[in-house]
Formats: C-alpha cells, sequence, structure tokens
C-alpha cells in the first residue's frame, strides 16, 4: 500500500518538474544551512559532537566570510572621516637611517626616534606636543609592557605626562583568552607607567584583533571580557571613540567592521615630522593639523610585523584601528543579517525556474540568471542599505540545486533514449533510430497522434495455416516461421521502413511515419522492399529445397494514403500501448495484399502508390477491382520490377 502511493506521489511529482525542481532546491537549502548550524552549535559548545562534523560547515562558513570581502571590492574605497589622523611609526621614523649630525644639531629632539624602542621620554614628548596642539584623543598602539631600556626614570617622566593628560590618552593593551581565567593573558603597560594613576583600566584599550576566516580581520568588539578585572576593557578603538566624545554602545557580540579603505582613505603623517621643524612649521603648520583631531601611532614599518589580511588587502593594524574608530564616528553601520530565507528560497526559486526549462543545456540559463541576480541583491543591499546578507551561501545551494536537476535530468534522458532506442530498434533499423533519437521532437509528437501520408506494406504467407495444421513438428515450424520472419525484417529495415506489427505469419510495414523522405522517396522504398522480399523470399525457397524443408510463398500489397500515427491502446496501462497506424489507406493495403492471391501475383501496388513511382517500377494494371469490404473500386497494378534505363 505504501509503496504503491509512494509510487505514485514519485510519478506525479514527475510530471510536475517546477514542483519537483523546487524540492531539489528546498533540499540543499536544508543540507547546506544546516552544515553552518551545526558548526555554530559545535562552537558554541551547545553541541557535543566530535570536530570534524563541524569541518564541512567550517568551510561554507569561511567561504561566506570571504564572499564579504567581494562585496567591499565591488563598493571600492571610501575616504574616512577627516576627524582621524594616522602618526605612523615607518622606516622613515627611525631618524638614524635618514637624518645626519647637521639635522640632530638644529632639531635634538630627532635623537629621541634615532632607534627602536623609542625612549619613554620620546613618547612623553609626543604626547605634550599632541595635547598641545589641540588634539582631542591620542590612541598609541605600542604596548610599554617591559620597563624601558634607558632606566625607570625614563618610565617616571612618561608616567607624569601620561597623568597630565590621562584623560586625552589611550594606551593599548593586548588579551590572549585561555580555557579559564588562570590560562588566559593580559599583557598591560609595565607597574610604573601605572603608577600614581586613579583609575589606569580608564585609558586602557584592548587592541586585538578578531580573525573570522583565514587569518583576515573584518569583524570586532566594543568591548572585551578578560575575566582579570573588576571590569570588562573597551578595545582600542571603542575607548578613543568614546574619549572624543562618540557613541559608544555596549556589544557583548562581534560585529562587521565597515572598512573605508586602506592608508589612502586617511590621512596619514610620519612621526618623525614632530620633531623637524621645517616639517612642523610648514606641512604640521606649528600642529594645528592636529586640532580637535583624533590622532592614532602605530607602526606601519614591516619590521615590526604588524600587518594584517582585511578585505582591502594587508594593511597595518594602526589603519585597521582607524577603520574602527570611524565606524563608531560617520560610517554606516553594517548590519549582518543571517537571511535563511535568501538560502533556502535561492534554492526553490532556482528549482522553480529550471522548470520552465525543458533541455539540460537550456537550464544553464536561470542556473546563471539566479546566480547575478543574488550577486546584484547582496551588493545592492551592501552599498545602499548597509546590510550584509549572505552571498556564497544561496550561490552553492542554487549551484548544487542546478547541477543536480541538469544531471538528473541528462541522466534521465539518456536513460530514456536509450529505452527509446532499443525500443525503436525493435521495428526500425539502428540508423532510422538514431535518426529519431536526433529528432526526438517531431516523433514525440507523432506519438501523441497527428495525420501523415504514409506508404502502408502487408505481406502474408499463402497456405501458411494449411501447413501448420500439417507439420509434425512444431518447434521445426516456428524455426521455420522465425527464419522467414527475420529476412522480411531486413528487407524492410534495409530500406527504411518501420515494422509495425507480426500479424500471425503476416508482417505489416509503414514508411513515413517515424521520418520521411517525401512521399514518392516513401512508396519508391517500400516498392524496393516489396522486391528486396521477393529476390530473399527465392533464395530462401532455394535453400529449404535443398534442405528438404516446405518451401513458401506469399502475396504483399502496397498503399498510399493518409493515415493517423500515434500510440494506441490502454491508457491505464503504458505497456498496453502500441505505436502504430489507422486509417482507411491501411485497410485498403490489407485489401490489397488480399487479393494477390485472387489475382495469382505476389506484389499488388495501388493506383495512388503508381502514381508516385511509375516513372521507376515495371508495373502492369489489373484494372479497376472492387476490394473486400469497399464499394468504391480501386485500381491495381501488378508490381514486376524496376524499369530499366
Amino acid at each position: 500500500m505504501l509503496k504503491s502511493a509512494l509510487k505514485k506521489a514519485a510519478h506525479w511529482l514527475v510530471l510536475r518538474p517546477w514542483l519537483f525542481f523546487a524540492l531539489i532546491g528546498l533540499f540543499w537549502g536544508l543540507a547546506i544551512g544546516g552544515l553552518v548550524f551545526v558548526k555554530n552549535k559545535i562552537a558554541k559548545n551547545e553541541w557535543n559532537l566530535p570536530d570534524f562534523v563541524s569541518i564541512p560547515g567550517d568551510i561554507v562558513a569561511d567561504f561566506e566570510n570571504q564572499s564579504i570581502d567581494w562585496r567591499f571590492a565591488w563598493r571600492g574605497k571610501e575616504p574616512g572621516p577627516k576627524e582621524i589622523i594616522v602618526l605612523q611609526i615607518g622606516s622613515s621614523s627611525l631618524t638614524g637611517t635618514i637624518c645626519n649630525e647637521a639635522d640632530f644639531k638644529t632639531d635634538p629632539d630627532l635623537k629621541f626616534l634615532e632607534k627602536w624602542p623609542y625612549p619613554r621620554k620620546a613618547w612623553a614628548k609626543i604626547i605634550e606636543k599632541l595635547c598641545a596642539s589641540g588634539a582631542k584623543v591620542i590612541g598609541i598602539d605600542v604596548i610599554f609592557a617591559t620597563p624601558s631600556n634607558f632606566g625607570v626614570e625614563d618610565d617616571i617622566a612618561c608616567r607624569d605626562t601620561i597623568k597630565i593628560h590621562e584623560n586625552s590618552l589611550v594606551l593599548a593593551a593586548t588579551y590572549k583568552p585561555g580555557a579559564d581565567d588562570a590560562g588566559s593573558e593580559l599583557l598591560l603597560p609595565n607597574e610604573t607607567l601605572q603608577g600614581g594613576l586613579d583609575d589606569f583600566k580608564d585609558m586602557i584599550g584592548i587592541a586585538n584583533f578578531d580573525y573570522t576566516s583565514g587569518g583576515t580581520i573584518r569583524h570586532t568588539f566594543s568591548e572585551i571580557v578578560t575575566g582579570q578585572t573588576q571590569t570588562d576593557l573597551y578595545t582600542f578603538a571603542s575607548l578613543i571613540a568614546k574619549k572624543a566624545g562618540h557613541q559608544v554602545p555596549t556589544r557583548p557580540e562581534a560585529f562587521l567592521i565597515n572598512f573605508a579603505g586602506g592608508p589612502e582613505s586617511y590621512k596619514v603623517i610620519d612621526l618623525y615630522k614632530l620633531f623637524y621643524s621645517k616639517t612642523w612649521n610648514d606641512e604640521l603648520q606649528k600642529g594645528k593639523v592636529f586640532e580637535n583631531k583624533i590622532v592614532l601611532i602605530g607602526a606601519s614599518a614591516s619590521a615590526f610585523q604588524d600587518f594584517h589580511n582585511t578585505p582591502f588587502g594587508v594593511m597595518p593594524g594602526i589603519i585597521i584601528h582607524a577603520n574602527v574608530v570611524s565606524n563608531y564616528i560617520d560610517r554606516p553601520r553594517l548590519i549582518d543579517l543571517d537571511s535563511w530565507w535568501l538560502v533556502i528560497g535561492s534554492g526553490v526559486v532556482q528549482g522553480l525556474l529550471l522548470g520552465f526549462f525543458r533541455r539540460p543545456l537550456s537550464k544553464l540559463i536561470p542556473a546563471v540568471l539566479v546566480l547575478v541576480g543574488i550577486a546584484l541583491l547582496a551588493k545592492y543591499l551592501f552599498i545602499h542599505s548597509h546590510l550584509v546578507v549572505p552571498l556564497f551561501m544561496p550561490w552553492l545551494v542554487a549551484s548544487m540545486t542546478s547541477a543536480s536537476v541538469i544531471l538528473w535530468q541528462g541522466t534521465s534522458e539518456f536513460l530514456g533514449r536509450q529505452k527509446t532506442r532499443k525500443t525503436l530498434e525493435t521495428y526500425v533499423s539502428p540508423n532510422v533510430a538514431a535518426y529519431i533519437l536526433q529528432n526526438q521532437d517531431a516523433y514525440l509528437a507523432a506519438r501523441a497522434g497527428v495525420r501523415k501520408p504514409c506508404t502502408i506494406l502487408f505481406s502474408d504467407i499463402r497456405g501458411f495455416t494449411t501447413l501448420t495444421e500439417n507439420s509434425p513438428d512444431e518447434t521445426k515450424l516456428v524455426e521455420h516461421l522465425n527464419e522467414y520472419l527475420t529476412e522480411m525484417v531486413h528487407c524492410v529495415f534495409e530500406y527504411g521502413g518501420t515494422l509495425h506489427k507480426f500479424i500471425g505469419d503476416a508482417v505489416m510495414a509503414v514508411w513515413g511515419d517515424t521520418h520521411s523522405d517525401g512521399s514518392k522517396a516513401d512508396a519508391l522504398a517500400a516498392v524496393m522492399s516489396a522486391l528486396a522480399m521477393r529476390r530473399k523470399l527465392a533464395r530462401l525457397n532455394e535453400k529449404w529445397a535443398g534442405e528438404g524443408r516446405n518451401q513458401l510463398k506469399i502475396g504483399i500489397g502496397l498503399n498510399h494514403g493518409t493515415v493517423v500515427v500515434g500510440d494506441i491502446g490502454s491508457l491505464e496501462s503504458p505497456q498496453r500501448l502500441e505505436y502504430t497506424v489507422i486509417g482507411d489507406a491501411v485497410n485498403i493495403a490489407s485489401r490489397v495484399e488480399s487479393e494477390t492471391k485472387a489475382q495469382g501475383v505476389d506484389i499488388l501496388i495501388s493506383k495512388s502508390v503508381h502514381d508516385l513511382v511509375r516513372d521507376d517500377v515495371d508495373a502492369e494494371s489489373r484494372g479497376a477491382i472492387t476490394l473486400k469490404g469497399k464499394a468504391e473500386k480501386v485500381e491495381l497494378f501488378h508490381l514486376k520490377g524496376l524499369r530499366t534505363r
């Protein structure tokens, strides 16, 4: 009962390909979305499963994260807020490599920057100069974890400056989380620098980045839960923005950074220019350029190895911090939407569209259109609405849906062609079968029912009933008949005819039903086949006479006319349907064959056939004859052979 119901349901679906394909799309949407869902559950320790179970989901999630980079590439680089200035510590900021003794005499403070690490007094002077210039907030992305190489007095001098300007200053720290509080590591400025400050945590920002995929930075936090402080610590960029008077919402979860671009999106100045009088007075306008600005200081030289992958390629950490600070100032916040409806819907929509295209290769059209549509939608929402919707996963779902449908249909058509070829080759020659398969539309249309001009041939063995009744050995009789019929079928196939049926010992063949070379060519081919049957039977009789077996006589009748071609039989069972021809022309052909016995000849053709082949055959008219069951007389011709030219 269940098996029968499932079979009917499957048949119902196959007849509605758009729905069947939509279900395939739904399957892939749920399957691929499920991989990421399982991966997230394992990552959050909500499901206690082996790590390898999350590998497929990790791969999909990694590609999805990379698709964020594509959107930044489509959007392009944009200018960052003018409120931010980056002081980079590049190779030129190590003045020992670019300055001579004359420079050091003119600007002795350049000596502070001669080698790395700088003395803490250099940092004190940097802070003083920037604050004196009216800088709003100064963020230093350098971790002063170890004591100064120039002694404790150097640290104390820097500490005193920090204390004076602590409300405008943010220093960097790093945090490495562990399995528990004991295993985590919080790297802060050294104790000397912390001494004398009321609450040192108010000026410490965690400078760590969140690597989400393949070592690429795309997300950040507003706060970091360290487990080692009484209160959670702000990140480096969020604390800078907060001190600059911008709103910094508490975000326990990571959020996407809306990158403006690389260094070219911000005003970047080499740090040494603060101490070089010419650049200080001219380019920096005696510090006026820093007025009411957020100044970020960090390394950009390759020797510092502070470079990270981002959607805009590799860039120094300080530029990444500038991008994050921008997100708190004037850059629109990116909204990361899971949008599972888009993941699942892409498969369903793809399946529905594929159902309207018949050929497997033509299905590439909606396959490509859906992929392009998803990309354009993701691009539009990203650029104009700042929404980040899934891109790779819908692409993957749509692609897998297309591949599955095309593979399924291609395989089905291949198996169908093989089955059709096998069926066709039972009543047409292999070359005709190949032709029909190459022109399936016309053939399928014919099977549904169509009127066509055809030439019909009937042949029958004379006195075979008597021969059957008198035969002492039924097995030999069947062998005898099969040998005869095999050769007759070869004669039909040799001239491109369709073997429609055996009616006992009779043969029915048609030209012009499955394919046609024109009525005249079809009629001539049928005539050639009848003559071939005559010759073949003569050779068979000669052979059988030598074997002591009975010889056979046949009558062949041909008629040409319009018939109905199609699958005819019981609609309740496809196995009971038969591809055949019906109509008065068929009945006349059968009567013409019967008349051969009365006329005492082996081949008769009707006037309709003779009119088509009169120039090619030698035929004798037998006059107009009233055929059995027919009121109107039909002129018949005895076919003697082909006309010699």
